[in-house]
């Protein structure tokens, strides 16, 4: 990575902190979970340093940042118009980055009883900065920085927020370059520093591979409306580049969705666990890969997507058709049962081994659905695979199955009246996906209300296989195998059936 500190003998002082023009893009509504910190005792916050390794975050929704696992993903593909519900950012038109190393990043975000915590990485080949650390309300948009913006109160105001210095008092702009210069006069200047009494604190530092810069932002909840539990606020992060050490502007600005400085098109942050509701039934639905019966309209209700969750993986996906899940859950007094609607505009299941009915194959490179169990509600940092205690279930397209990663408590078997059950069918859309768990089998102890809980759908575009890659992965939340990230299941109580009820 190359460096660039620009020391110029004047400073010029035109334009507004960043010029709206006509045509910039605004990507779909999108929405990411912060999770409160004390809900693991013991876990300290973050320090706040512009380096990555933390234990908090390893407990953020977004996944793992100390391994670089972090799923809430910010980059542009360069074959994809920049409004596509499927490109995985926002950017003006005109310039793009060259490829994902020039310019892209990954966010993760936590709370505590005080503070909202966001930590964002980047990967950028080139850094230029002409302001030198410390300095204040500079122009920071011309050059290599991270911008936080945020409607605490979630008025959406319309048209730019700078009109609106009102909204100020509930949050606004808060930057900080990849040299250490910060601007917040977009926030009404609130006070900075490394101190319990400031209203906010953030520093930057190159990675440890010199293939980027790590931004770290600490802002006081009492800044941003006090947010709690429940809460949902107006958010968006963007990412300048500069490129060339000539220059004294930046040559474009990433950001997760919408406009910069424009409150209607923010995204959200919604304070606490993602969580769903899976309602008691008496009748169990029927396991054959078809979401038509009518008891699946009183199931608990989520969503996948790039626009409403996690992503991962190196290949990204190739239309707007492709790809999104609905997910359904329900319970027995011995099962609980999952379905999962996956929208994909090409189904393939072709990796060997990967035959229909095979069991333990490469399933992650293949399209399928992938249901995950923290049984005892522990939240686990790192890979936990116990079965006694919840672990991986698998099924592909084509009905090959997976339970390898959840076999280590003792042995797991797949079948109509064992451990566990899952089939595939074909859609006009895509593929379907429905699972029954066997409750004694997963929750620790039995007779428990609330586990840890997550969906992964994975998605191959190769055909045929010629190479093992990590595909592409979306999630309800989370990262796959990180039991600290999951979302939560809570078992509910009994429901009225629908009548009536059709999928497609």
């Amino acid at each position: 990575m190359k460096r660039y500190l620009i020391v110029e003998s004047a400073v010029l002082l035109l334009g507004f902190v960043y010029l709206m023009v006509p045509g910039l893009a605004l990507a779909q509504d999108r929405t990411e979970i912060v999770n409160y910190l004390k809900h693991v005792p013991g876990v300290e916050p973050p320090v706040i340093d512009g380096v990555i390794d933390d234990a908090a975050w390893n407990y953020s929704s977004q996944g793992r940042a100390t391994t670089g696992a972090g799923s809430w993903r910010v980059l542009i593909h360069p074959d994809y118009p920049i409004d596509s519900p499927v490109q995985l950012g926002a950017i003006d038109t005109g310039n793009r980055p060259d490829n994902d190393a020039d310019a892209s990043f990954r966010v993760w975000a936590v709370y505590d009883d005080e503070y909202l915590y966001i930590a964002v990485s980047t990967l950028d080949d080139i850094f230029v900065n002409h302001l030198p650390y410390g300095n204040v309300n500079g122009e920071t948009w011309n050059e290599d920085s991270v911008e936080v913006f945020i409607d605490g109160n979630h008025n959406r105001v319309s048209g730019n927020v700078n009109s609106h210095p009102e909204e100020y008092a509930t949050g606004g702009q808060f930057v900080i370059t990849s040299m250490g210069a910060i601007r917040h006069a977009e926030a009404g200047n609130p006070t900075f520093g490394n101190n319990p009494e400031a209203d906010w604190f953030a520093e930057a530092a190159d990675n440890a591979t010199g293939t980027g810069a790590n931004y770290e932002f600490r802002i006081k909840l009492s800044k941003i409306g006090n947010p709690t539990h429940g809460s949902v606020i107006g958010f968006n992060v963007a990412m300048n580049d500069a490129d060339n050490p000539n220059s004294t502007t930046a040559d474009y600005q990433i950001r997760w969705t919408g406009r910069a400085h424009e409150e209607n098109t923010y995204g959200n942050l919604e304070f606490g666990r993602r969580t769903i509701i899976a309602p008691l039934i008496t009748t169990p639905p029927t396991i054959d890969g078809k979401i038509t019966e009518p008891v699946w309209a009183t199931g608990g209700k989520g969503q996948g997507g790039p626009a409403v969750g996690p992503v991962e993986g190196t290949t990204k996906p190739k239309d707007d058709a492709d790809l999104s899940f609905d997910l359904y859950v329900l319970h027995d007094t011995q099962y609980l049962y999952v379905a999962v609607d996956v929208k994909d505009s090409e189904v393939i299941a072709d990796t060997e081994p990967g035959q229909t009915g095979e069991e333990d194959g490469y399933t992650w490179y293949d399209d399928s659905v992938e249901v995950f169990i923290d049984g005892d509600h522990s939240h686990t940092v790192g890979n936990n695979t116990g079965f006694g205690l919840g672990g991986q279930l698998v099924i592909t397209a084509n009905n090959s199955y997976r339970d390898a990663n959840a076999a280590s408590a003792g042995e797991v078997f797949y079948g109509e009246d064992m451990d566990w059950y899952a089939l595939t069918s074909l859609t006009s859309g895509g593929y379907s996906a429905e699972f029954k768990i066997k409750k004694g089998s997963v929750f620790t102890p039995a007779d428990i209300t609330t586990i840890g809980f997550d969906i992964a759908v994975n998605e191959d575009d190769s055909d045929p296989v010629t190479e093992k890659d990590t595909g592409f992965q979306i999630k309800w939340n989370g990262a796959a195998h990180v039991e600290s990230t999951y979302g939560d299941l809570i078992l509910g109580g009994p429901v009225v059936n629908v009548a009536g009820w059709e999928l497609y």
